[in-house]
């Protein structure tokens, strides 16, 4: 019996393991076709958009107001599909993806090697966690460092302005002295606004195709100026203003909040390290409690709270 239960969850963590893989690869292929199609349409723009191109008269009227709409008002999980699929913050690399595969196998059998069957199932379960926890990380860390150089981007675009650029103008311009991550997440904007998207629509893409909410804000900030007129330059200087300020608080309460933050992870960690101790130090210990069916719900309500309160923590650190 107790044989038959770890087969079964070794088979689901495998198709677990697979997905997450599958997952892996197919964003990494979305990425490489991105940035493929973005070479080929800076070479074909200039025939296609052009006086004489073939879409020469395409305008700003294929665009739908309200389908944008819908598509801001989608929930945050598909949203983080969405970027998943775009390769946008998740632009995962091949080599990350092998690196992925390498360390789950080797925890793999080292679980296998230490524990047997449920050693190999907490040992494919904390790696695939692990690996999901690291991406994750991975794709804030580049939304921080994106959203950090919004306002040099911005200043660049104010002294553009306030020599007599137009907005539109003073964007292409200051894109030229961009560096990664916000160069690939502004060149699209550029790459639409050659398109012939409005300004503003084409920002907001990019707001939303990366999920930085300061980029929204701009684009509501061009948006005004395109419709009503006023001093777009001033605006954004005070918008630039806004987005290190609030950067500013946000690192000082980061500081001050160190040790609840630390408390949080070693209290949402301690259950785990334990019962994976358990596991690979006295493996048939675990497996005696899993054949007793009281044993079993009291495993199962303890995962449950786990994940509960783990989720708890997690927005109680997060301070947001």
């Amino acid at each position: 019996m107790a044989n038959s239960v770890a087969l079964g969850f070794a088979a689901v963590a495998v198709l677990l393991l697979a997905g997450a893989v599958l997952l892996l690869g197919r964003a990494g292929q979305q990425t490489r076709r991105q940035e493929t199609e973005a070479r080929l349409d800076r070479g074909m723009e200039p025939r296609l958009f052009g006086p004489g191109g073939a879409i020469g008269l395409l305008n700003n009227s294929d665009y739908d107001p309200a389908a944008y709409a819908r598509m801001q008002e989608t929930t945050a999980w598909r949203r983080w599909l969405m970027g998943l699929r775009g390769g946008a913050l998740w632009d995962i690399s091949g080599k990350v993806i092998l690196v992925a595969i390498v360390g789950i196998v080797v925890l793999a059998a080292v679980g296998w090697f230490a524990a047997g069957g449920f050693g190999l199932v907490f040992a494919l379960l904390l790696s695939v966690g692990i690996t999901a926890v690291v991406l994750w990380q991975r794709a804030q860390k580049k939304r921080r460092r994106l959203v950090a150089q919004l306002p040099v981007f911005l200043d660049n675009m104010v002294r553009l302005i306030s020599i007599g650029n137009s907005p539109h103008a003073a964007f292409q311009l200051a894109l030229g002295n961009l560096v990664e991550p916000i160069k690939t997440c502004l060149e699209q904007a550029g790459s639409m606004l050659r398109a012939g998207k409005d300004l503003d629509h084409a920002v907001a893409q990019s707001a939303y195709s990366y999920d930085v909410e300061e980029l929204d804000l701009v684009a509501a900030v061009l948006r005004m100026s395109v419709r009503y007129g006023g001093r777009a330059d001033v605006v954004l200087e005070r918008v630039a203003d806004y987005i290190r300020d609030r950067e500013s608080a946000e690192m000082e309460l980061h500081a001050l909040s160190a040790e609840v933050r630390l408390s949080a992870w070693i209290l949402a960690l301690l259950p785990i390290v334990v019962g994976g101790m358990i596991i690979f130090m006295n493996g048939q210990y675990f497996q005696r409690m899993w054949d007793d069916s009281t044993g079993r719900t009291l495993v199962i309500a303890a995962g449950v709270l786990e994940a509960m309160g783990s989720f708890i923590l997690y927005r109680l650190a997060r301070l947001k």
